[in-house]
């Protein structure tokens, strides 16, 4: 879960990518990568909002606006992805 620090009580589900879509890429914008102070792609923590619903077999994933947090600087953002090719309502995998 990944909470607000600045908003009490807003709180979002995450997860990394890679947990339900192993072949997950994004390709971060030059302006998202410099706004973070990216130096490196080991600096980049990527997750995605999950929404939750009824059952599991509902729960879906935001692919095309990825949560990335720099892990040096803690900086984060919710940035969208250029390349329009990833769903915003991604159903997850049975697992």
């Amino acid at each position: 879960v990944l909470k607000s620090l600045d908003h009490r009580g807003l709180e979002f589900v995450v997860a990394p990518p890679a947990v339900f879509f192993p072949d997950y890429v994004a390709e971060i914008d030059e302006g998202d990568v410099e706004r973070l102070a990216l130096q490196t792609a080991d600096d980049a923590l990527l997750l995605v909002m999950l929404t939750l619903r009824a059952t599991v077999a509902q729960a879906t994933a935001n692919l095309q606006a990825p949560v990335v947090i720099n892990q040096r600087t803690r900086e984060a953002a919710q940035v969208v992805l250029s390349r329009g090719d990833h769903s915003l309502r991604q159903a997850l995998p049975a697992v």
